[in-house]
C-alpha cells in the first residue's frame, strides 16, 4: 500500500535552524510535464545539481500498454539525466505510474540512491496509478549508466 505524502517531511527546512543554508538545495533542475528534457539540463552538466524534480508524463494514447511503456521510458530518461547532473548525495523526485516496468524501475532507483520512498499525493485520484518516487542520496561512484566506477 502506498502511503500519502507527508508534506512536513524533508520539504521545508526551518529558517531558524543554524544549518538552514546547508539544507536548502542550491541548484534544482525541474523537468516539465511536456515530456521534453529541455535546455535547462545544459546548465548543470557539471554535476552540481542538488535536486532533480521530474513531473513528466507521456501524451496518453488510450492504449494502456503503450502509455505505461512511455511513462517508464520518460522516467528512465529522467533518471539518466539525474545521474549525470546530480552531485553525489543529490536527490531525485520522479512521477511514476504503477504497472509493467515500474517495479524494475524502482529497483534501479534503490541501487542508485541510499533511500527511496514511494508516495501517492492526497490530491491524486484513488484509482490513479500515479505515484512519486522520492530518491535521496545519490550514491557516489555511479556513472551516467548507473554502473559503479
Amino acid at each position: 500500500m502506498i502511503r500519502p505524502i507527508d508534506t512536513r517531511t524533508d520539504v521545508r527546512p526551518d529558517a531558524a535552524d543554524p544549518g538552514y543554508d546547508s539544507q536548502v538545495p542550491k541548484r534544482v533542475l525541474i523537468l516539465g510535464s511536456t515530456g521534453s528534457i529541455g535546455v535547462q539540463a545544459l546548465d548543470v552538466v557539471d554535476r552540481s545539481a542538488d535536486l532533480v524534480l521530474c513531473d513528466m508524463a507521456p501524451n496518453i494514447s488510450g492504449v494502456a500498454s503503450a502509455d505505461q511503456a512511455g511513462s517508464i521510458h520518460l522516467a528512465e530518461l529522467a533518471l539518466d539525466l539525474a545521474q549525470q547532473v546530480l552531485k553525489p548525495g543529490g536527490d531525485f523526485v520522479v512521477k511514476v505510474f504503477q504497472g509493467e516496468g515500474s517495479d524494475a524501475y524502482l529497483r534501479q532507483l534503490r541501487a542508485a540512491f541510499t533511500r527511496l520512498a514511494v508516495r501517492k499525493p492526497a490530491a491524486s485520484r484513488s484509482r490513479s496509478r500515479e505515484v512519486y518516487a522520492v530518491a535521496r542520496g545519490l550514491r557516489s561512484g555511479l556513472r551516467e549508466s548507473g554502473a559503479r566506477d
